[in-house]
């Protein structure tokens, strides 16, 4: 019946794309001893094992289809699809039993889901469990951890290494690992962290033809013999020839409807890659627009820097020519007032000195009238004496006795000496020197 209910959950839901999906997750790493900050390392040890019956799930689509019902499928930012159990408190691994198989210590799910989630891909925490899906198959993805009689499991991350957190671990004591009521017999939390503490890893792992390997559990005890069935048990994620083909065929039809394509687009092998590169490439391209526009701005805002450089420099050019130019104006100017000035000054004094020379003039011409007036007028008044006591007047340095000059001496008498000069003079002559030296002559005697 379980396993007509994955076929019915495979090709009943109408939205199941089918697209396969290339990659893998890296293999399990093997811890050490010690809690989470590790301890002694553990060698390997592989288990040549064939392939297990049946084919594993071929088109992640067929998880979608079958899992929709049961949980919630969300784009995460950081791990990529993810698929969210409705069960909020659910934990991987915990609703089954193990079973000894020629695959080795295989997980048999008693839960809804737990035939995808518990043999394909990875697990992850965060507030609560949430599950990475992928294509390859294995009996459990858990590494395994022991301690004296105990034995311990957590699922593994999607970078191959387990959940370190002991809150990630379930112990049971090894007398009942194969246990059918296994719940039952897992140790509480507190006892959990004591023996994540104090345990250290199963190194075995199986191997198959094709070198692809995963966990296979502890060894078995001679008195856990009896525990092997060799076979794998039905529908815990193997599908047979003919259950692959129909769900195929009916993926193949889902996929002809636009929101198949749309959805298979989204849920493509490195539909996330494409999209986060198409995201890049636009932030590049955004980012170099932003560049390119800054840069013009900055080259814009530089030249309206450099025009108004410009501008200013030539009006300051502008204003020093002109305060050069009004300065030499200023200046021509200055000079032309201070030759004006200068001119004026010597006009001044060239027609000051001709008034002083004119008034000069007229006080000696009118000196001069005057004394001739005078003369004449004394002459006219008594001629003879006044040459009878010019015939006596003594002359400079004559001593006492000395005789007058005789006849043909020259007269020293001024008057007469005056009159000789009038006589001399001609007519319409200025004469006004010559009577002055007379006269001058004329008092010095």
């Amino acid at each position: 019946m379980r396993k007509l209910w994955v076929l019915v959950a495979l090709l009943g839901v109408s939205c199941g794309p089918s697209y396969t999906v290339n990659h893998r997750y890296p293999a399990p790493v093997v811890g050490g001893a010690g809690g989470p900050e590790g301890g002694v390392e553990v060698e390997e040890s592989y288990l040549e094992v064939d392939d297990a019956y049946g084919e594993s799930v071929p088109d992640i689509w067929f998880f979608i289809a079958a899992l929709s019902p049961h949980g919630t499928w969300l784009d995460d930012p950081e791990l990529g699809w993810v698929f969210l159990p409705n069960q909020q408190d659910y934990f991987p691994y915990g609703d089954g039993y193990w079973l000894a198989t020629d695959q080795g210590v295989t997980w048999v799910a008693l839960d809804e889901i737990g035939w995808a989630v518990t043999h394909y891909g990875r697990w992850h925490y965060r507030d609560r469990w949430v599950w990475l899906p992928d294509l390859d198959w294995g009996p459990a993805w858990v590494e395994w951890r022991e301690v004296g009689k105990w034995i311990g499991w957590a699922p593994l991350s999607r970078d191959g290494t387990p959940h370190r957190a002991w809150r990630g671990w379930r112990f049971v004591h090894r007398d009942h690992l194969f246990a059918r009521n296994l719940k039952d017999h897992l140790q509480p939390l507190p006892m959990n962290e004591k023996l994540y503490g104090e345990s250290s890893t199963i190194g075995r792992r199986g191997r198959t033809k094709d070198g692809f390997s995963f966990p296979v559990g502890p060894a078995l005890r001679p008195d856990e013999a009896s525990n092997d069935t060799s076979a794998l048990p039905p529908n815990q994620g193997r599908l047979n020839a003919e259950e692959q083909r129909e769900a195929i065929r009916r993926a193949n039809e889902w996929r002809t409807k636009g929101e198949g394509r749309e959805k298979e687009e989204r849920f493509k092998p490195g539909a996330r890659k494409e999209k986060a590169e198409q995201e890049r490439q636009e932030r590049e391209r955004n980012e170099k627009a932003e560049k390119e526009r800054q840069e013009r701005e900055r080259n814009d805002k530089a030249e309206r820097d450099r025009q108004e450089h410009e501008r200013a420099s030539q009006a300051e050019r502008e204003r020093k020519e002109r305060e050069r130019n009004e300065k030499a104006e200023k200046e021509r100017q200055e000079r032309e007032r201070n030759e004006k000035a200068a001119r004026d000054r010597q006009e001044h004094e060239r027609a000051a000195q001709a008034e002083r020379e004119r008034k000069e003039r007229e006080r000696n011409e009118q000196a001069e009238r005057e004394r001739l007036e005078r003369e004449r007028n004394e002459k006219a008044a008594d001629p003879a004496p006044a040459r009878e006591r010019g015939s006596k007047i003594k002359r400079p340095g004559q001593t006492k006795g000395q005789d007058a000059p005789q006849e043909g001496e020259e007269s020293e008498d001024p008057d007469q000496a005056d009159d000789e000069d009038e006589a001399a003079c001609p007519p319409g002559q200025d004469c006004a020197p010559k009577r002055v030296k007379g006269l001058q002559r004329g008092r010095t005697r």
